[in-house]
């Protein structure tokens, strides 16, 4: 699945115990510098901690461009793995945005301490600006949209 990212063949051996905790804070709202105004968010999507599920909007602009609640065009959501520790507080990301028309296999680094997702070859970094509600909690209030509760349960 992660073929791109450092040390991304290792992603789902054993993982479930040495990343739980840490990893949890992963889960909510990120902006984005290529995507001003515009949502993006990321929620665990099962019990094993390695599937994320992501979704957002873009401008209908296009990239430089800040959304708005008139013309912003939803995607998502978006099927994500969890990688290996790289260090102790950073770990190998990976998501397939072939929905959005990207690459099927986008790495990322998220880092539990700056709370920062820093994308393949550094050009973007995704800064969490809310911390998120899990899976759970965003489904049982209604704010995960159908398809993500349909992919995040065929994960399960």
């Amino acid at each position: 699945m992660a073929k791109k990212c450092a040390l991304g063949a290792l992603a789902f051996m054993g993982l479930h115990g040495a990343v739980s905790g840490a990893l949890t804070s992963i889960e909510g709202s990120y902006s984005d510098p290529n995507h001003p105004d515009c949502p993006r968010t990321i929620a665990l999507g099962t019990d094993d901690m390695t599937t994320l599920i992501v979704w957002g909007a873009d401008a209908s602009g296009g990239d430089g461009y800040s959304c708005d609640d008139e013309t912003e065009e939803a995607w998502g959501p978006l099927e994500g793995w969890v990688g290996a520790a790289l260090t102790a507080t950073t770990y190998n990301i990976t998501v397939n945005f072939v929905p959005k028309g990207g690459p099927y296999d986008y790495c990322g680094v998220f880092d539990t301490e700056a709370l920062t997702i820093t994308w393949a070859g550094g050009a973007n970094t995704w800064s969490q600006v809310t911390s998120g509600a899990t899976f759970s909690e965003k489904k049982d209030a209604g704010d995960a949209p159908f398809e993500f509760s349909i992919l995040t349960q065929n994960a399960m």
